[in-house]
Order: structure tokens, then C-alpha cells, then sequence
């Protein structure tokens, strides 16, 4: 005896379907080891307090910290954020992935409420702004990114540079 699976012949996939079946792939593929998400964590990383503070926002942001954790046991909230941009009144809050979607998104935007409750309870009145940033991102991700209030952040095709090699190497040529 044969067990047989129906399937719908004209199922309908909704985006937001379709993105949890990326981001479950994608999961996989990251507990392999995802040196691209750590390349595009060191892209975001070398520009992004410059970037920031060149725009007519005057954030004037003095200090980038890479993956920060907070942790109240009283309010039993916990959260990692991958990069948290200061100044004196202000902090940005930046998630970064290879693949943006929408499920990122919104659980950034938790994470932002999480991070309002836990300074709150520290008497810390800073503005907290919150930036999704990806490697790819598609249309509708970039679409729910901004309409959420969010900075996205994105590649440009300028975020490399050319290492000059040192005085006494001799560049190659073949």
C-alpha cells in the first residue's frame, strides 16, 4: 500500500509565503556557515557612521558598535542588534542580511520596541531609529522597509575598494 499526497492544482502563493520559504532556505543554508552575510556585514560596516552622517539628517553619529546584546531579567526582553550607531541623543539600530525579507523586517521592528523598553527602563531618553539592510532585496521587501519608516540599505556598486599593495611587492603579471 502506497500513501499518495493531493496537491492543489492551481494553488495561489502569497509573498509573504513565498518569503518564509526563502528565509527557511536560506536558514539552512546559513547553519553551513554564511561567509556572504559576513562579507556584507563588512561592506555595511566600513561606510555606514560616514554614509549617515552625510545626509541632511545632521546625526552627526561618533561611535558604530558591531553586534551589541541587550538583556533586561526584569522585563525578560533580550535581543541582538548588528550594528548600533550613536551620537548624544540619538541611536540607530541596523539589522543586516544577505537575503532581506519581509519576516527580517518585521522582526527588526520588535526588536526596536524590545530596545525602547529596555532603555526606558535604564532612564535613557535617546531617539531610536531603526535601518534593514541586504545584499538582495526585493521589490516588495524594499517597498515594506520604507513603509515601515525604516532607512534601507542597499548595494551600489560602491562598496569595495583596491588595496594598494606595499612599498617591496611587485605587482604580477601574467
Amino acid at each position: 500500500m502506497t500513501a499518495t499526497k493531493k496537491t492543489a492544482t492551481n494553488s495561489v502563493i502569497s509573498f509573504e509565503d513565498l518569503d518564509e520559504l526563502f528565509k527557511k532556505t536560506d536558514k539552512i543554508i546559513s547553519e553551513l556557515g554564511n561567509p556572504i552575510c559576513d562579507f556584507i556585514k563588512l561592506m555595511v560596516k566600513d561606510g555606514i557612521m560616514k554614509k549617515f552622517n552625510e545626509l541632511s539628517y545632521s546625526f552627526n553619529f561618533n561611535q558604530c558598535s558591531r553586534y551589541v546584546e541587550f538583556y533586561d531579567d526584569k522585563l525578560h526582553i533580550s535581543g541582538g542588534i548588528d550594528f548600533l550607531l550613536e551620537n548624544n541623543d540619538t541611536v540607530l539600530l541596523v539589522e543586516v542580511k544577505t537575503n532581506l525579507y519581509i519576516s527580517d523586517v518585521k522582526d527588526h521592528l520588535k526588536r526596536l520596541e524590545l530596545y525602547r523598553r529596555y532603555l526606558n527602563a535604564r532612564n535613557k531618553k535617546y531617539k531610536i531609529l531603526g535601518a534593514a539592510a541586504g545584499g538582495v532585496v526585493r521589490k516588495n521587501v524594499k517597498d515594506y522597509v520604507l513603509k515601515q519608516g525604516l532607512f534601507l540599505i542597499t548595494q551600489s556598486g560602491e562598496s569595495f575598494k583596491i588595496v594598494t599593495p606595499p612599498d617591496g611587492i611587485e605587482l604580477k603579471t601574467w
